[in-house]
């Protein structure tokens, strides 16, 4: 499966065009990106761009891969612990 990929963040100067849409969404979606947006210092655009991009990104990914990725990050997880215990 070929990855999507366009790069949300953008270097000074070097601004992609954005083609404005037209969408129906629960309030509660709304009201969740409204909040991200905010808590992150961003445009609801932006906001709204990264859940999309994330949602691509997800979609791309091999099976099993998202489980991979939470076994390895319980693992650094463990790892630290054990480092803590052995600094101890």
């Amino acid at each position: 499966m070929s990855q999507v990929h366009t790069p949300l963040l953008q270097h000074a100067g070097d601004v992609a065009p954005r083609v404005p849409i037209s969408l129906r969404l629960p309030p509660q979606i709304i009201s969740a990106v409204d909040t991200y947006a905010a808590d992150n210092r961003m445009t609801k655009t932006d906001a709204f761009m990264f859940f999309v991009q994330k949602g691509m990104d997800a979609s791309a990914r091999e099976p099993g891969e998202e489980k991979l990725d939470a076994i390895d990050r319980r693992l650094e997880r463990i790892e630290e612990m054990l480092r803590e215990k052995e600094g101890a």
